[in-house]
């Protein structure tokens, strides 16, 4: 494989001087046959060579400006380079994207719910300092459009673990923990599909699972960076936008308390309340599986070799070292299969 390697790049790295000496030769060539065909020859016979040369001229500037505006796909396929095997073609299955979104999510006034802990310290506490916020997970949903066909809402649901720095009486700050959630809510294109999709995956306990029935809705993918903590205030006789008429924070998860040391306290009882913003970068994407025939060139194998951790082994003894890995062993069968041929033009 690195003797191709090195081979594929001295033959890309030796075309400009085979351009040059193209364009050497076929001037001299031009040069030769125009000077001979123009010998002792009338008015029609000079015309005609001229309206060879500018008619060769024009061929060969719409060649050079079609290269220059075409796009680089088409130039870097295999087919076009006409490597071997290109055009042979497989079917994969993949995931489509057919819309996706990018956000910048400055959210404000979110209430923090203490641990037991916390919540001690918060009430004798005379400041706040900003600490750290970890994503801990987030739940996603996807329903239909009513109205819009095709369209799907995507609801999100933020669950993170806020460390913030309480001063109580002195110089030195107590580290606390807690709970903080945000809701988004976002509308993207997911097309339309006749088909449900069930795969033969086992899944643990899926008899009593009840049934799947939207196998027929796209897939929705969130990708998050772990917020930044903007700030963290005091929020006293409720003057904060935090949550103070929404009632206790329900429907908490067990999972997500679990990942706290400590209960968490939902009082809303308390006097004083703490409210922090964060800063969060995410992405959206609404998916749907799909069969794509591709050009393919070979299988592929890792190259590189496995370090062994330590430890006395007598292979060596044996010859299982001496020789390479057998690469034909973690390939697909190829025998009985058929192998497909491109017949549509690369795109």
């Amino acid at each position: 494989m690195a003797d191709k390697d090195k081979k594929k790049k001295k033959k890309q790295g030796s075309w400009p001087l085979r351009v040059f000496l193209l364009a050497v030769a076929l001037s001299a060539v031009l040069s030769f046959f125009s000077s001979t065909a123009l010998e002792g020859a009338g008015y029609a016979v000079a015309v005609a060579v001229l309206a060879v040369f500018i008619g060769l001229g024009i061929v060969f500037d719409m060649i050079g400006v079609a290269a220059t505006s075409g796009t680089e796909k088409e130039f870097h396929s295999m087919a076009a380079h006409k490597v071997r095997g290109a055009r042979e073609a497989v079917c994969i299955h993949t995931k489509k994207i057919y819309s996706s979104c990018r956000d910048k999510d400055c959210i404000e006034d979110l209430r923090f719910y203490p641990t037991a802990t916390a919540q001690s310290v918060l009430s004798t506490a005379q400041g706040l300092r900003g600490g750290s916020a970890e994503l801990i997970y987030t739940f996603v949903d996807v329903e239909p459009v009513n109205f819009n066909r095709g369209y799907y809402t995507v609801d999100m649901h933020f669950f993170y673990r806020i460390t913030l720095q309480a001063l109580n009486g002195s110089t030195r700050y107590t580290e606390i923990e807690g709970l903080a959630t945000f809701d988004k809510r976002v509308v993207l294109f997911g097309s339309e599909s006749g088909a449900k999709i069930y795969s033969s995956i086992p899944e643990a306990n899926a008899i009593d699972m009840p049934l799947n029935l939207t196998a027929n809705l796209p897939t929705a993918v969130v990708e998050v960076v772990d917020p930044m903590l903007l700030c963290a205030h005091f929020a006293d006789n409720c003057n904060c936008r935090c949550g103070c008429d929404r009632g206790t924070l329900g429907g908490v998860p067990a999972g997500i308390l679990a990942a706290f040391d400590e209960p968490i306290i939902f009082d809303e009882s308390a006097i004083r309340r703490v409210c922090i913003s964060l800063g969060q970068f995410s992405t959206v994407r609404l998916e749907r599986d799909t069969q794509l025939l591709i050009p393919v060139y070979d299988y592929c194998i890792p190259s590189n070799e496995c370090t062994l951790a330590g430890g006395d082994c007598s292979c060596e003894d044996q010859g299982l070292r001496c020789g390479g890995v057998p690469d034909g062993r973690f390939l697909p069968a190829r025998g009985g299969a058929r192998r497909l041929r491109l017949r549509v033009p690369l795109r």
